[in-house]
């Protein structure tokens, strides 16, 4: 199968965070199957915020999963199809894949391998390009809630960039499964 971004200047889909827009596909080719998308990195001060925001969130991560798909299901009702399993099943993977990435900010490339074949089986479950906008917004949504006035603009921006790039990650990752 070939990557989802095959046309150039295209856009998948465009996330309104608040203030700041996280963009999902930077309007340019694949990125290389082997790295992560370079548009723009997140920054030691992002991680260093990213890290004290999601400590405060990971003490009651079933709440935050729970408020997540609450917010993400407002979005969009038509989501809810994509979810056949236990929804705290799937809540707790929520919250163990988003521990992982944001443990790991400072050397994506080391996860860059499990982010893609996240996406894949995104893909496989029927996840389309236009649902990653969706899902950034109800994430910066359900963190503002979440983490009230410690959601600073700053850390808006750090989310939307982190978010932004474990997003093009997975939309572009190539299908290898079947290549051999």
């Amino acid at each position: 199968m070939a990557p989802l971004c095959r046309e150039r200047n295209t856009s998948l889909a465009t996330a309104q965070t608040g203030r700041n827009t996280a963009r999902l596909d930077r309007g340019h080719d694949p990125p290389d199957p082997g790295r992560l998308p370079e548009d723009r990195p997140v920054t030691p001060t992002e991680i260093k915020t990213i890290r004290t925001g999601f400590a405060l969130l990971a003490a009651h991560p079933d709440e935050l999963a729970a408020e997540f798909y609450a917010r993400l299901f407002a979005l969009d009702p038509s989501l809810t199809h994509l979810f056949r399993a236990d929804l705290k099943a799937q809540g707790r993977k929520l919250t163990a894949a988003l521990a992982l990435v944001v443990n790991s900010l400072d050397r994506l490339d080391g996860i860059l391998g499990q982010i893609q074949m996240l996406g894949l089986r995104h893909r496989d479950y029927g996840v389309e390009p236009a649902h990653y906008a969706i899902v950034g917004a109800a994430l910066i949504d359900t963190l503002e809630a979440r983490l009230g006035p410690a959601f600073t603009d700053e850390a808006r921006t750090a989310w939307a960039t982190a978010y932004g790039i474990l997003a093009e990650a997975m939309l572009t990752a190539p299908d290898m499964r079947d290549a051999a």
